[in-house]
């Protein structure tokens, strides 16, 4: 019979997971944490768990585990170093050793307690990225991914380090998004590695076919800063006949909307923020309407296209492009 991989470490209270009118019949210990769960909750939600928990190679259960647990698994230590899950029953094959875990025993087991209350559609608690990344893997070995893509659609929002990770490394975190199907994550990062204009993330990205979507992505926002600045010269060529002085006005706009646009990344290196370029002079146009309230000329409309916020988990829509987040960004990236 396998014993536990973290013996020498005190054993936890156990986590258990309850269903109306269901006693757990299954013990998964992971390391030094025991999880008491259903398998009708694993079944339906892990096609591994599915698969593998009545297989034909698995012993009758032995010990004080069986009056209590029909299934009972513990954690084997891989030669990599790498961990899974096994039958306490199954036979140990002759010649098999078993390797050291040098990781964060913490930080695994919270990440496989994220996946078990994904499949039972609880709350998910991410503390940290880490974590996050670690239950996708555990998600893609337990075949679970969609059972977790599901509960993220309603973790967003209690979950900041998820909004934030979109925020400080989209071009890692859209292949997680891929990876999971989520639709919500993927935008997300998708937008964010747009910016900054003059080093877009998205370049980053080292999976080819997603880079490729995403410089895809970054062409057509090109076509649309295209088109606001051809209209912007289209009433500048017609303001040149009709009214100079708003020329001459929109000009010295121009020059003070680039203040606070540049910010240094690195010695040497200047990261220019389109986005808030393009709030300024829009916020400063704005200020200089006539008192009627209107924009005779059509700056603020040939504008208009570049103001919104695509983003809904960082600022929850409250923000526009190149306001709140968007104006000064720790990480210098810019909204787009």
């Amino acid at each position: 019979t396998l014993e536990s991989a973290s013996a020498d470490q005190p054993q936890a209270p156990p986590i258990i997971f309850t269903r109306p009118g269901l006693v757990p019949d299954v013990s998964l210990q992971v390391f030094h944490q025991p999880f008491h769960v259903h398998s009708a909750a694993l079944k339906p939600n892990s096609v591994f768990f599915c698969k593998f928990l009545d297989s034909p190679d698995k012993l009758a259960s032995s010990g004080n585990s069986a009056s209590l647990f029909k299934y009972d698994w513990v954690t084997k230590i891989d030669e990599d170093g790498t961990w899974q899950l096994v039958s306490s029953s199954a036979p140990k094959l002759d010649g098999t050793k078993e390797g050291v875990f040098t990781g964060a025993i913490d930080t695994e087991i919270r990440a496989f307690e994220i996946l078990l209350r994904a499949m039972y559609s609880r709350s998910l608690r991410i503390s940290s990225p880490a974590e996050f990344y670690l239950a996708v893997e555990l998600a893609d070995y337990y075949c679970a991914l969609p059972a977790l893509s599901s509960a993220l659609n309603g973790a967003f929002y209690t979950n900041p380090v998820l909004a934030e990770a979109t925020y400080e490394q989209p071009h890692i975190l859209i292949k997680t998004a891929f990876k999971l199907r989520n639709a919500v994550l993927y935008r997300e990062c998708l937008v964010q590695t747009m910016g900054p204009w003059s080093k877009p993330q998205y370049k980053e990205i080292d999976d080819e076919s997603l880079r490729g979507i995403a410089a895809a992505a970054h062409a057509g926002l090109k076509d649309v800063l295209l088109d606001t600045q051809c209209a912007i010269i289209e009433i500048l060529d017609w303001a040149m006949t009709y009214d100079k002085d708003l020329v001459a006005q929109f000009q010295k706009l121009q020059l003070d909307a680039t203040r606070g646009c540049y910010n240094r990344q690195a010695p040497g290196e200047r990261i220019f923020h389109l986005p808030r370029y393009y709030r300024n002079l829009y916020d400063d146009q704005r200020e200089c309407r006539d008192v009627d309230d209107i924009d005779p000329a059509g700056f603020l409309a040939a504008m208009e296209p570049l103001m919104k916020n695509d983003l809904l988990l960082v600022t929850q829509g409250a923000d526009r492009s190149g306001e709140g987040k968007y104006h000064v960004r720790r990480n210098l990236l810019s909204s787009t």
